[in-house]
Formats: C-alpha cells, structure tokens, sequence
C-alpha cells in the first residue's frame, strides 16, 4: 500500500509541468497577486498591489470577478477598488461592480464605499454620476463622513450639476472627514467650495460669499473655507475678471503662495461682497415690506383697523370675529437683515409706519444704512420737525443775545450756566431744556461765529447727519446765507 502511495506521488510530479504560455504565466501571476493582498505582510501585499497594477486591464477581469464575491475579506476589497481606480478601465463591469461597492459599509481603515467612490472618480466614467449623486444624497454619508467626503469630491471632478443642491448645504459642514484621529483630514465645507467652484455654480454665488470671511482653517491644505470660497467664485465669476490684471480687478489676484497676496486677494472678495450683499439686502427689504404693507391694509379693511402688532398678520388677536385660515400673511415679519421690522400706528404723517433701519441696525443713515419706510410722508414730517427745533433754538439764542448782549460761544451754554459772565440772572430752567436735536435725531449744528457771513449758524444735517445731500439728506439752516453747495449726494 505504501508502494503505491509513493508510486502515485511519483508520477504527480512527473504530470506537473512548469508554466510556458505567455496567456498562463499572466492568468498564475493575477491569480497569485490578488491571493498576496489577503497578506498581513505589508510588504507583500504591496508588491501584489503594484504588481495588478503594472498587468493593467490584463488583470480586470479576475479582480472583478474577486471583488464581487460575498466572502472577499474587506482589506482586499479595499486593494481592489484602490487598484481599479488606478488602472482607470471604464468597462461596465468594473463600474458596475465599484457602483455597487457604494453601499458597502464594511471597514478597513475606512470603508469600502469611501474607496469605491474615489475609484469611479479617478476613472471618470460620466454613467457613475448618478449613483455619485444619489449616494451624497443618501443617509449613509452622515455617518460615513469619508464617504460624504469622496462623493462631493468626485461631484466636482465630475463637474456633477445634479449635485449643486446637496453641495451648497455641505457648505455648513465645518466638520472634517476623519477616521479617527485624523488632524490632516480634509473639512467638508471646503470641499464643497471647491466642487461648486469646478461646476461653475452660479446659483452657488451667494452661498459661497457668505463663507468668504469665515477663518475655519481645512487642515489637508491649510487655508481658511473662506480662501476655498473665494477660490470657487474665482472660477464661477471667471467672466467678470477675465483679460483683468489684479491691479484692475483685486479680486483676479493670487489665492496660493504668499500669505499677503492671498490676504490682499480674499480682502478684495470680502469688500466685493459686503457691497454686493447690502444692495441685495435693501431691494429684498423693499420687496417685504411692500407685501406686509399690503397684508396690513387687508387687515384693516376686513378687521375694521390696523393690527396692534404685527405678530396679528399671523395670529389671530383676542377681538377678532372672523379670521382667514392661513392668517393674512406667512412670510418674514424681519428684514433682510433678520431684524424685525418697526411697526408704529400712528404713523409718522401716514395711518402707520413700517421701517427697517437698514445695514446698521441704527436709525437714518445713508446708503445701506438708509432706513425704509413704507411711505414717503415721513421725510416732510421730520424735516417740519427739524425746522421747528432750528426755529426754538434759534429763538432761545436771540433771547440770550438779548439778556446777555452777546451770543452765546455753545448750545450748550442754553442748558446750562455758563463760566463767563452774565448781564442777566440765569433763568431757573435755562434757555433749553435739553441740547436740541433734529427730527432725525442728530443734535444741531451751531457756529459762532457763522461760517456763512450770518450772525450765527443753526444746522440740520439731515438723516445721514453729514454735509450735503438731498431729499432727508437735505441740510436745513437757519438762514439763506449757505456757503457754496458741495457736490449733493443721495
């Protein structure tokens, strides 16, 4: 019996002969690799990794085949899609088979989906957009941060613009897309800014201008989300500053390199946009205010008067009989600034005002900082009541001159007792009550001696309280007597 047992050894190794064949040494050597990734040895799992690689699409379809099976061990499949990606074939069964991968939610290092997703993005085949998309979409990203990482990178690379919506979301994720601890790992927030900047996203402008001064600094390249926005905007806006040196436009300047020029660069974008924001603001705060104006008028003529807050365009108040289902308006009762509107019945010359007090928050100004009204009847009424303070103040100092044969050096000097001697005894509530202000709520100018060749000078600089201007921005004077006008402004 052992004689034959040996006998039959024998002859085994007399029937096994070496390979010869190109197409078998190439068929051993890919099915030798692919058993070396399983290797614990790094090394020589490295090597069979470089190796499938060198073999190309030779190798493709064995991998495939490896990469669909139910019971290949997650560190192999993770080579696998690595070495896919590399080798970049775009044959429907490798983007099948790596589509498919998306969802597989088993580990090593980090998930074969996230790796899947960088494989279809290297390959760049257009047929992986969907399944791209719909993953980024997906709930899975959420808790597979290096996935959600993968898919809005290979978003951009695709220049995807089904994914603009999910992306400018993405913006808000100032989380990075760690496993573990990870301090290089990229920040979400500044991948999406670079993908939007690749699919030229105008309908992005306004999501990424508003991160152009946040400093949250993306650790894998060590610039702030706002650089990564103002970056994007470069390439979104690329039509405004092409052909434009730096020196024309500030914002075509560099965003990589030196700090200070990619310091003078983002400040360029920030000013940009602080101008740009502030007249979106002002016309989105007209618009509102014209549409509460109109839900308050409906509600006077149904309700029989004006709502004693604004809050009752909303919800029904304690008196009202009848009250339509959905309230008379659902919109924002707040500016574009998120400030809620000031609402007063009566009104400053009309039935009642509604104003927003512009950029500042403040009341008048100019420019953006403008307050708007939903009527024009205010800016009589507070020029009337700034003549009126002029008339007062300048009858409190004609009776000053009279009692004291002289004028007096400050308005102050009205409110109270001055240091220098008087003819007369000081009356016992003064001349003023209080240092007078005008109906914008600027305290009066007053010179003495007049700059205009008067006796004195009462000013009113109007709402912007600054020289010059017209309409509430007029200046109003005591006498006709004004130095020559400089260039008005509105």
């Amino acid at each position: 019996m052992n004689l034959l047992l040996a006998l039959a050894l024998v002859l085994s190794v007399q029937e096994a002969k070496p390979v010869q064949g190109r197409d078998e040494i190439i068929k051993q050597d890919i099915e030798n690799a692919i058993k070396k990734l399983s290797s614990t040895r790094f090394t020589e799992s490295f090597i069979a990794s470089e190796e499938l690689k060198d073999l190309a699409r030779r190798g493709v379809p064995a991998m495939v085949a490896e990469l669909n099976k139910k019971d290949t061990a997650p560190g192999v499949k993770r080579a696998l899609c690595e070495i896919l990606g590399a080798i970049r074939d775009p044959q429907k069964e490798v983007l099948s088979a790596l589509t498919a991968k998306l969802k597989d939610p088993d580990e090593f290092g980090t998930s074969i989906a996230s790796a899947a997703a960088h494989a279809l993005a290297s390959i760049g085949d257009d047929s992986a957009i969907p399944a791209i998309v719909d993953t980024l979409k997906s709930k899975s990203v959420e808790s597979d941060r290096i996935l959600k990482y993968e898919c809005i990178r290979a978003s951009g690379l695709f220049r995807a613009r089904d994914a603009v919506d999910v992306l400018k979301k993405a913006l808000d994720d100032e989380k990075p897309a760690s496993a573990g601890e990870n301090d290089d790992a990229p920040l979400i927030a500044a991948a999406a800014a670079d993908a939007l900047g690749l699919i030229r996203s105008l309908e992005a402008t306004d999501d990424l201008a508003n991160k152009l001064s946040n400093p949250k600094i993306n650790p894998s390249t060590s610039q702030s989300l706002g650089v990564h926005a103002a970056r994007a905007l470069q390439r979104i806006l690329e039509h405004e500053l092409r052909g434009k040196t730096d020196k024309e436009e500030p914002r075509a300047g560099v965003l990589a390199g030196d700090a200070p020029d990619v310091k003078a660069t983002l400040d360029a974008w920030v000013k940009w946009w602080a101008t740009k924001s502030a007249k979106k603001n002002v016309e989105e705060t007209k618009v509102r205010i014209t549409k509460v104006s109109a839900a308050i008028d409906k509600f006077k003529a149904e309700q029989g008067s004006y709502p004693a807050i604004l809050e009752h365009l909303q919800t029904k108040p304690e008196n009202a009989k009848t009250y339509p289902k959905d309230g008379y308006y659902q919109g924002d009762l707040k500016d574009a600034w998120g400030r809620k509107f000031l609402y007063r019945v009566p009104g400053t010359g009309a039935d009642y005002d509604l104003i927003s007090y512009g950029a500042d928050g403040r009341t008048w100004g100019a420019n953006e900082n403008a307050d708007l009204w939903n009527h024009d009847k205010w800016r009589e009424a507070k020029k009337a009541e700034s003549r009126k303070a002029i008339e007062e103040t300048v009858k409190a100092i004609l009776q000053f001159k009279a009692d004291n044969d002289r004028f007096p050096d400050k308005l102050y000097d009205l409110v109270a007792r001055p240091g220098y001697p008087l003819k007369k005894e000081w009356p016992k509530d003064g001349y003023l009550k209080t240092i007078p202000k005008d109906g914008f709520d600027n305290f009066l100018v007053y010179n003495y001696p007049s700059k205009a060749g008067a006796d004195f000078d009462v000013i009113s600089y109007g709402a912007d309280g600054q020289e010059g201007g017209t309409e509430e921005n007029e200046d109003l004077w005591n006498h006709d007597k004004r130095p020559a006008k400089k260039e008005e402004k509105k």
